[in-house]
């Protein structure tokens, strides 16, 4: 399985440096990032990787916020030409770094339930070391664990059916909700969620989100949108979806 990571940046040099290293580092995962107007030092810091073949940049003059770059991401995993052999996408935050063997975990997570979006245990602020370490790749029933609410969108891990299934997240929600969104429709939609056991994360906590201007009333549009509009209308595409699926193949259009 080839792998895309998507990855949105605006500052956080160090964070996003280990970020890049702990994907470029994975055989057949490519990276795509997400200028999101990012500081000078962050764009120098995208030139150090400029050689890699694996490594591409989309450039947005002003700050779009998240959920529209994450749409961008799944756009561009359905639709460019370069990706179309892919298996599976990421949506990363630009201050998490994967375990050294991050990406067989992922595929064998895939391979043992392709039904599932599979997330990580999280781990806050841990030494270099500790990120490197090695553990097994073999994916069973007993690591894995289902989770129904209060799921974070920190590493969001989506088959192509998946990314098919929850394209295109509302815009008018700039920052909150896109993860629930994404993981509304999976779970609406028969995909439990599960965390892996042997799946580890480092997050290093940059709070990138509140140093962006004005974010408090951002935030307020995104609630007001998401418990008026944007949820009773995910409601109603699971419902159509499932549906759909209850209607013998024969009978549909």
């Amino acid at each position: 399985m080839k792998i895309l990571c998507g990855i949105p940046v605006i500052t956080g040099y160090k964070h996003t440096m280990e970020a890049i290293d702990s994907v470029l580092n994975q055989k057949d995962v490519s990276l795509m990032i997400i200028d999101n107007n990012a500081t000078p030092d962050i764009k120098e810091l995208f030139k150090k990787y400029a050689h890699y073949n694996n490594f591409t940049v989309k450039v947005n003059e002003n700050n779009i916020y998240v959920n529209p770059a994450w749409n961008q991401i799944m756009y561009a995993f359905l639709n460019n030409d370069e990706y179309k052999d892919y298996d599976l996408l990421c949506i990363m935050n630009s201050d998490l770094t994967m375990q050294n063997n991050w990406s067989e975990v992922l595929r064998n997570a895939y391979d043992f339930n392709p039904k599932g979006s599979y997330l990580p245990v999280v781990v806050n602020d841990c030494v270099k070391l500790e990120r490197m370490k090695e553990v097994p790749t073999n994916v069973i029933h007993e690591q894995l664990k289902v989770v129904t609410e209060g799921t974070a969108g920190i590493f969001i891990t989506l088959s192509r059916e998946q990314v098919n299934m929850v394209y295109d997240i509302p815009e008018t929600m700039k920052v909150w909700f896109g993860d629930n969104w994404i993981y509304g429709m999976l779970r609406g939609c028969g995909h439990d969620t599960m965390i892996v056991e042997n799946l580890f994360a480092f997050h290093g906590l940059s709070q990138t989100v509140s140093r962006v201007e004005n974010i408090d009333n951002i935030i307020a549009v995104d609630r007001h949108e998401w418990y008026n509009n944007v949820e009773p209308y995910l409601n109603d595409l699971i419902k159509k979806y499932n549906e759909r699926l209850a209607i013998p193949p024969d009978n549909k259009e």
